[in-house]
């Protein structure tokens, strides 16, 4: 396919840009042309290397390291500008790479990353990045304070690599708000599932993919990027082709070219995982794991959240203290696994009875707390009333085996600075429940 005068420009363009952060960046930094010639050699290559910019242009590895250079290492070189491969030297397993030093003139220890990059049609480079591992902890904790310029600076670097799990978006603006897709990536293939050509024209691909919800969120950041020439980052939701919802983390950019046009870049991250992560890790800090209901800290700050309103407000609130009865005879006598089983059952028989406002959970061991907004004691002990009823008619997977519950009904007074003022009357009338016999309902 033929380069026009437009490609031509902006290849001559990213190129710049290539050179730039290249030359900024805090790894080390070779790029070689397809005859394995240096053409690229960074600052902090120079540092490594004691090899200044000017004096390794132009030349060979060979030529500036001698010829015992690792084979392997050599190999990848040879597949990412034949092959279009990636590889990854570690000094874990393949030792120095390269004869490098570190600031205090000590062997460098780093990772040699070789990718290749085309940024001309039928012309591979070969890309070489030497991360220091010297101090691994020191380094993640500069990258967590990495500034927005040097995000922007990986953007664009980003922006020439082709290979990596990423969308890269460029759009320009027209005066009268026309849009006009410049370049796309074909990371766009594995992010929404789609054939990379029934896109790449189209500068509105990814925005009718973004559900609903959160078209308008969408819609207000481009018109500030593209106002404003601001930077900006949201997280939406799209449907691939495939209809598979997932998350993307969004870079953008708004900018003028060299021709005055305005120009958006994007840069699209699939963080659907990391969402899926913090949905679990946010589950697991509120879930019972064994009956899957709010745990004890989930259950009490839920709680302590409506005793404020009901304070607040002067609405009443009522607490359900539920003791199963004789539970440590069902562990003793029929073992811990059937023991899991009835809370288990317990928890999704209560649940299935309260309302979905009410606040269950667990509160330890074999009790259970309901929290009743806008509930009286009187509503309280009806509701009481009927779980006691669902409990002991509860089928716990033996027919030699039945459970029943003492439940403590407390409504907050006027007086009450504490929800624990309102568990401890809650929990004085289980235990009257339980020295009256028992599978029964007490207020207090």
């Amino acid at each position: 396919m033929a380069v026009t005068v437009q490609d031509k420009k902006v290849l001559d363009h990213l190129s710049g840009i290539l050179s730039i952060v290249i030359d900024k960046a805090e790894f080390g930094s070779i790029v070689l042309d397809k005859e394995g010639v240096v053409v690229i050699w960074n600052q902090k290559m120079a540092l490594f290397s004691a090899i200044e910019t000017d004096e390794a242009l132009g030349k060979t590895l060979e030529q500036l390291f001698g010829s015992g250079l690792l084979r392997r290492f050599q190999n990848s070189i040879n597949q990412a500008l034949t092959l279009g491969m990636s590889s990854v030297l570690s000094h874990k397993f393949h030792g120095a790479v390269l004869p490098l030093m570190n600031k205090d003139d000590g062997p460098l220890l780093y990772t040699t990353y070789i990718k290749p990059i085309s940024i001309e049609p039928n012309n591979r480079n070969c890309l070489i990045e030497i991360h220091d591992m010297t101090n691994v902890e020191a380094r993640e904790n500069r990258l967590r304070k990495i500034t927005l310029e040097q995000q922007d600076n990986e953007t664009r670097l980003r922006l020439l690599t082709d290979n990596l799990p990423a969308v890269i978006h460029q759009v320009r603006v027209s005066e009268d708000g026309t849009t006009e897709a410049s370049y796309l990536s074909r990371g766009v293939e594995q992010l929404l599932s789609t054939d990379y050509d029934t896109v790449s024209d189209d500068p509105n691909f990814l925005r009718k993919k973004i559900v609903s919800d959160d078209v308008d969120l969408f819609d207000d950041v481009m018109t500030d990027i593209i106002e404003n020439s601001v930077e900006r980052d949201i997280i939406v939701r799209v449907t691939t082709s495939e209809r598979v919802k997932k998350w993307v983390h969004m870079f953008l950019r708004g900018r003028e070219n060299r021709s005055g046009q305005k120009v958006v870049d994007g840069l699209y991250l699939d963080v659907t995982s990391v969402k899926v992560v913090e949905e679990e890790l946010r589950r697991l800090a509120t879930t019972d794991s064994l009956t899957g209901i709010s745990n004890r800290r989930h259950l009490m700050d839920s709680s302590e959240r409506e005793f404020s309103m009901a304070r607040r407000y002067a609405t009443p609130l009522s607490i359900l203290l539920m003791d199963i009865d004789h539970f440590k005879s069902v562990n003793d006598g029929y073992g811990h696994d059937a023991g899991d089983a009835v809370l288990e059952m317990f928890a999704k028989k209560i649940k299935s009875t309260i309302r979905q406002t009410d606040i269950f959970g667990r509160y330890g061991g074999e009790e259970f707390v309901v929290t009743l907004p806008h509930s009286t004691c009187a509503n309280a002990m009806i509701i009481a009333e009927k779980i006691r009823k669902v409990v002991e008619s509860m089928a716990c997977g033996r027919d030699d085996l039945s459970v029943t519950v003492s439940i403590g009904v407390a409504e907050m007074a006027s007086n009450d600075k504490t929800l624990d003022e309102v568990l401890k009357r809650a929990d004085t009338a289980v235990y009257e429940a339980k020295n009256a016999g028992r599978n029964r309902v007490i207020s207090n």
